[in-house]
């Protein structure tokens, strides 16, 4: 077996302790965390529209 480092001995004395503990629906868990992780990498379809001029005087305006 491979040697933990040093968050991973953390972890394990962390729910050998008690303060970590198993959670009772680890399916509906799982699928809820799934979703999530999902949704972060789903592209948005958000459009932000800015006329050439605009934003030519945003830069000049910084320049």
């Amino acid at each position: 077996m491979k040697k933990l480092d040093l968050e991973e001995q953390e972890i394990l004395e962390a729910f050998e302790s008690g303060i970590l503990t198993q959670v009772s629906n680890i399916e509906s868990e799982r699928k809820q965390h799934k979703k999530y992780a999902t949704a972060t990498f789903q592209k948005d379809s958000r459009s932000i529209s800015a006329s050439h001029l605009r934003i030519y005087g945003c830069f000049k305006s910084v320049l």
